[in-house]
Order: C-alpha cells, then structure tokens, then sequence
C-alpha cells in the first residue's frame, strides 16, 4: 500500500474519438481473447482467492498481487476503447485493495468524473429499466440488501503499520478485540481467542510500535477517501433523481474506519513531537501535572487511555481499566449508536427515540 498509484485520471476523460468519445461496448466482443473476458476473469480468480482464504482461516486474506492484471489493464481500456462503468466498477475493487484509502479516493473520483462527463453513453448504456440497469455493477459495491463487494476490503485496510512485532491490524480485528474486552465470561472470553479474535493488548502493541507519520498519513488518506466518497453521492443522486440508489453502507464503513482510526490513534493523528515534548519525555513529571495541561477532547481521552493501561498492566483483575475503556468507547459513538448499546430491547429503544427525537440507525 506505499506504492505510488499510477493511474493518470484526465487522461482516462479524454474521449476515445471525436466521433464515438465513449468507445465501444466491450460485451459486443465475445472471442476468448476479448479485453472484457480478460479482466472479468481476472477479477472472479482474485475474488475466489479471497473466498478460500477466509474459508482456510487466513487473516490477511487479500493479496494484491492478483488484483495487479486489472491495476495494468484497467486504464488502458478505458482510456483506448471504452468508457466503462463496469470496468472503472473493478478498478475500484483492485485500487483498494492494492492502495487502500488512497486507492478507494482515486477510484470514485475518476467515476464520479465519467458520470459527469459522459453520463447516458456510457457503457453498459440504460436498457429499458433506466439509468439502474447501467449501474449494476458500480451499486454492487455498496450492495442493496446485505454488504456489498467493497464492504469487507475496506474493513480490511490495515489501520496500523506492517513490520511491527504483531499485525498489522484492520478495523475488524480491532472491533472485534473491543469486543471481547466486553465479555465478562472468562470462559466466553477463552473460546473468541481460540477462534483467532486478536486480544486487546497485541492491539496496544501495534498501536505503540506504530509511527505518528503512519498514523497521520492514513487518517489524511481516510479523510479524503470520505469527501471523494461524499461527492460522488452527490453526483449519483443528481444523476439517478428519479430513481434514487442506495450507497449508505460504503460511507458508514469508512467513518466506522475513522472512528476507529481516532480510538486507537487518538492525538498522535495530530500532535507533532516538538524539542520541548522531547526534553520533557526524558523528566518524571505527573500525567496530570500543569506541564501536560489538557485543552482538548482528544488529550482529555488519550489521558484515559492511559490511566486504562496503567491499570490494565498493575491491576490486570481489576475492573478500573475495562470501565474507563468502556467510557472512552461510548464517547466516540454517535448519540443513536450509544443509545443502542445503552438500550438492547428495541421496543424500549424505539418508545425512547420517539419521545426524544432522536434518530434511529439508518434514518
């Protein structure tokens, strides 16, 4: 994922003739060799390698390198023969995997500029059921119902940094070691680690071996993924007004990155080292002393997360550490997602979102 893209997005605008700008549509073409076969099978082996490795238990089950054909032969197609949708659809999918945030950014900006730019000639062009038969593929990212096919390969975007003493580690694995920290039942408890759940302190430890640049890099990147994203909605829904698509559930999984992201990052997706922070690192002051004056939400939470892990590592038994991780966690929910861990029964829940006006998850 520190690879330089390579992918020249206005070249990628640029009609494919003055006379046809948006190409031909690559279906038409059937033979073996066909670009179109090319890339779809490429697609459905990379997609098959991801299956088998999450049936075999793999963590790390995306491997890029069998995105890479598609990251090659993507552009040039789109670029040369066609304006695709479809194909911009797996460029997408090979983008993220291979570049991450970054990579998710690059993609949705360069349909969210073909939509724009060319609009109905694009291919697959509407059938008679409108402007959603063209789109099939690019709204199968999102899904309809349940999760859809770019879904889990954000969820798996490493939040902390490789070559550290363990990870790196995903939002997944992440929420899942915030999890177990909440299950009280040893027994429970032993069973999710045998299942491979990652333990709170190996989360810790990534986290400590992570540098502040990566940290800060990523939250850039995860920033700017959520505007792009955020814009080629807009672009989408002016485009599809009479016959609106849903796209809420990619936008949700990259704020739920972020969110995450702030957790366990906290200041340090900010705060630079200065000499003098330096000078005092090597003094025995108080956490709490006027030299380390709290002025902001963040230094307020990450002076907690702090006191949790002294607790954590003097009183492992004790439940100071878990209550006050517990505490920090809710401040860094929405108030509807609070209120749905606060209250599980969701007839108490509803009469009190009714009474109070408060918004319901996916309202």
């Amino acid at each position: 994922m520190n690879k330089a893209i390579r992918l020249d997005i206005k070249a990628l605008l640029v009609p494919v003739t003055e006379e046809n700008p948006t190409g031909s549509d690559l279906r038409e073409d059937q033979s073996p060799g066909s670009e179109y076969r090319a890339l779809r099978d490429a697609r459905t082996i990379a997609r098959n390698n991801e299956r088998s490795a999450l049936a075999n238990g793999q963590t790390l089950f995306i491997n890029p390198a069998d995105w890479e054909s598609i990251l090659n032969q993507a552009p040039a197609v789109l670029q040369n023969q066609s304006k695709d949708i479809e194909v911009a659809t797996w460029l997408i999918e090979a983008l993220t995997r291979a570049h991450g945030f970054e990579g998710l950014c690059a993609g949705f900006n360069l349909v969210r500029e073909l939509i724009k730019g060319f609009g109905t000639e694009l291919h697959p062009q509407p059938d008679e059921e409108g402007i959603a038969s063209q789109l099939t593929s690019l709204l199968g990212l999102n899904g309809f119902g349940g999760e859809g096919t770019l879904i889990a390969p954000i969820r798996a975007i490493p939040l902390t940094e490789e070559g550290t003493s363990v990870g790196p580690f995903a939002a997944w694995q992440c929420e899942q070691a915030f999890e177990l920290e909440r299950i009280s039942d040893p027994a429970k408890r032993e069973s999710r680690l045998a299942q491979g759940v990652i333990a709170r302190p190996d989360i810790d430890q990534a986290v400590i071996e992570t540098s502040n640049e990566y940290f800060q890099t990523l939250n850039n990147q995860l920033q700017d993924a959520i505007a792009e994203y955020k814009s080629f909605q807009d672009v989408l829904n002016e485009y599809c007004k009479d016959d609106p698509q849903p796209t809420s559930k990619i936008l949700e999984m990259l704020e739920g990155c972020l969110q995450t992201l702030n957790y366990i990052a906290a200041d340090r997706l900010t705060v630079e080292d200065t000499p003098e922070q330096e000078e005092s690192d090597n003094e025995t002051v108080s956490t709490f002393s006027g030299k380390n004056k709290i002025d902001t939400r963040e230094a307020a939470l990450g002076s907690l997360r702090d006191v949790a892990a002294y607790f954590r590592r003097t009183e492992p038994h004790s439940p100071i550490s878990y209550a006050i991780e517990q505490a920090v966690y809710w401040s860094q929910l929405a108030l509807p997602a609070l209120i749905q861990e606060l209250i599980p029964d969701e007839g108490a829940r509803n009469k009190y979102q009714n009474l109070t006006g408060i918004r319901k998850i996916g309202d």
